[in-house]
């Protein structure tokens, strides 16, 4: 009797386990916003965002607030952040490293993956 109890509660301790295990893998998890690669991989596709605004003034990443990532083929980056806009015009040809923000920042989220070994970085989605 004793060895049947023991069997049936491993088998149930070793179910939820296993439920609770498979709805992890795969999830989002938190990621720090300072981390480097998501900055990385953000500014890798910073003008691929910009160009998607309707607006005539260069925007740049001024501020990540909230960020989460998961492993797919590659690193898929979620990030929550400010595009600030900056005293340089689209049609500008200078280096944008030297974009002044104005202070008018929007707040946009982005779905990027990462494959570093093919050095890509995709943008899957963004929207304001």
């Amino acid at each position: 009797m004793a060895k049947l109890l023991f069997t049936t509660i491993l088998i149930i301790s070793m179910a939820a386990v296993f439920v609770y295990s498979a709805s992890i893998v795969g999830d989002f998890r938190k990621l720090d916003v300072n981390d480097e690669q998501l900055h990385q991989s953000l500014s890798h596709l910073e003008r691929q965002m910009d160009n998607r605004i309707n607006s005539n003034t260069v925007h740049r990443i001024a501020k990540i607030r909230n960020a989460e990532y998961k492993v797919v083929s590659g690193i898929e980056y979620r990030a929550l952040f400010e595009f600030g806009e900056t005293d340089c015009q689209k049609s500008d040809h200078r280096d944008i490293e030297s974009c002044q923000f104005t202070g008018y920042n929007l707040i946009c989220n982005a779905t990027t993956i990462e494959q570093s070994w093919l050095h890509k970085s995709s943008l899957v989605e963004f929207f304001l």
